[in-house]
């Protein structure tokens, strides 16, 4: 503050003054980004050149901050507008030095739009996010990263959609489980097990994310029904500043019953068959090739190929409990659907028919006797304790 003949009034230096005309600037230059892009491809090159150009001149200014943002911005504009090519210029130059190792957090927007919403919220902390009917829990500290791993994954999107393009002719949408089955349906035809595990988790990387901790998926669709409506799901999820949408271990196993599950062998028959495995909170699918015989899990965006015989029903129930347990003690719900799976009663003990797991093969099936045991002993120690514990426990010769 400074005072003028008796009066207070605010000072504001030239700097913040540039500023405010920057902001107000940039904002009117990207309101129309992405309508400009759509117009044409020359309009959408001068979109590019423009966000380029701007961004060198903010950095000769010595104003990184702006110039970060407005190529980040310009480059999401153009891929709004469909304009990948264009898109791809941007952010290869979002790549340069000193861009390159900034820090940025992908739940920047997230964290700002809540915070205008409830101003008690404190940067950093776990945010939630209601769409759809569906809620999202986001550890924001997952999303920790640099401007140049956020044009990476931009360009690893742009690169996925124009393989998925030029291998069906047409425009796709990669989210679109129509468009993703359609894509692996031809993917399949002359491809391995191993290759489709491989395309399918460079797809998977590509577009989405793990939300850090969990999504409660709208009620109203149940869990057996949802792989069939992932479309409808996935269209009301939030993105991530990289443009990858929110999912959960459920999410992923759901998309994969829904785009692997579909794909068909020349003879109209399924390709694969999916299953599913689960312990206490946590969910993966399992891919058995029924050309070849052989498989892989899908734990979260991760694969990875099965070994031993899956032509059993064991076989497989075995390579998914390997796939999930981690070799560590567990019980385990295997099963073709989600509900299968379910491992827990709503108080935390083992469900019944659940399978006992000790790191390397099935031992037994719960039972009454072996709920009543594990609430007995958990009732007793202070804290309590996990089935696996419980397990161990009893491994060493407890009661």
């Amino acid at each position: 503050m400074v005072s003028r003949r008796g009066r207070r009034i605010q000072g504001y230096s030239s700097g913040m003054v540039l500023q405010g005309s920057q902001d107000r600037a940039q904002d009117s230059f990207l309101s129309d980004a992405s309508t400009r892009a759509g117009r044409s491809p020359d309009e959408a090159r001068a979109v590019a050149r423009e966000g380029v150009a701007g961004a060198q001149v903010l950095l000769r200014r010595g104003d990184q901050r702006h110039a970060q943002s407005l190529l980040a911005d310009t480059g999401e504009a153009l891929m709004r507008s469909g304009r990948r090519d264009e898109a791809r210029q941007v952010f290869q130059e979002l790549q340069r030095a000193p861009y390159a190792d900034t820090q940025v957090n992908l739940m920047q927007r997230q964290m700002d739009e809540t915070q205008r919403q409830d101003r008690t919220y404190t940067p950093g902390n776990d945010i939630a996010v209601e769409s759809g009917g569906t809620t999202n829990t986001i550890d924001v500290s997952d999303f920790r990263s640099t401007y140049g791993e956020l044009a990476q994954h931009r360009l690893t999107q742009i690169d996925t959609q124009d393989r998925m393009e030029t291998a069906l002719g047409h425009s796709v949408n990669p989210t679109r489980m129509e468009d993703a089955r359609a894509y692996f349906q031809q993917y399949a035809q002359g491809h391995s097990t191993d290759e489709v595990r491989q395309e399918y988790q460079r797809y998977m990387e590509s577009f989405y994310v793990h939300t850090g901790r969990g999504v409660e998926w709208n009620s109203a669709v149940s869990e057996d029904d949802r792989p069939a409506h992932m479309t409808e799901l996935l269209s009301h999820q939030p993105t991530d500043d990289a443009g990858r949408r929110l999912v959960d271990c459920e999410g992923y196993s759901y998309m994969t019953d829904a785009i692997l599950g579909g794909v068909r062998d020349e003879s109209g028959q399924p390709r694969f068959d999916v299953g599913y495995a689960a312990r206490p909170g946590h969910i993966i699918s399992g891919v058995f090739d029924r050309a070849s015989g052989e498989g892989f899990t899908v734990n979260n965006d991760d694969t990875q190929m099965m070994q031993g015989d899956l032509s059993s029903d064991r076989g497989r129930a075995t390579a998914l409990a390997r796939g999930i347990a981690d070799g560590y003690y567990n019980v385990i719900g295997v099963g073709r659907h989600p509900s299968d799976t379910d491992t827990q009663e709503d108080d935390g003990t083992p469900r019944t028919g659940a399978l006992i797991w000790t790191g390397n093969d099935f031992v037994g099936v719960v039972n009454p006797q072996f709920q009543e045991g594990y609430r007995q002993w958990r009732d007793s120690r202070l804290g309590g304790g996990s089935v696996s514990e419980y397990l161990a426990h009893l491994d060493r010769g407890g009661q």
